[in-house]
C-alpha cells in the first residue's frame, strides 16, 4: 500500500510526466491508501489508465466512467 502522496510518481514510466496536476490528483485520490494497490505493477497499470483520460475530461471524470470507458479496475 502506498500512503505518501509523492509515491504516486512510482506509477509513471521512465521519462514520463503528469500531463496536468489534475491527473496526479485523481491518481492520488484513487490509488493512495488502498490495500488493493500492494505492488508497483498494479500502481503503474492504474496510473497509465488515468493518463489516457483527455485533459478536458480529467477534472470531471467519475470512477464509474473510468471503470466503464477506460477499463479501470473495479477494486
Amino acid at each position: 500500500m502506498y500512503i505518501i502522496p509523492d509515491l504516486i510518481n512510482l506509477g509513471l514510466k521512465d521519462d514520463q510526466q503528469w500531463p496536468t496536476e489534475a491527473h496526479k490528483v485523481v491518481a492520488q485520490n484513487l490509488l493512495l491508501c488502498r490495500p488493493e494497490i500492494n505492488d508497483r505493477d498494479i500502481l503503474i497499470q492504474c496510473v497509465q489508465i488515468i493518463l489516457t483520460v483527455p485533459i478536458e475530461k480529467i477534472e470531471t471524470i467519475t470512477l464509474e466512467e473510468l471503470i466503464k470507458d477506460y477499463n479501470f479496475p473495479a477494486f
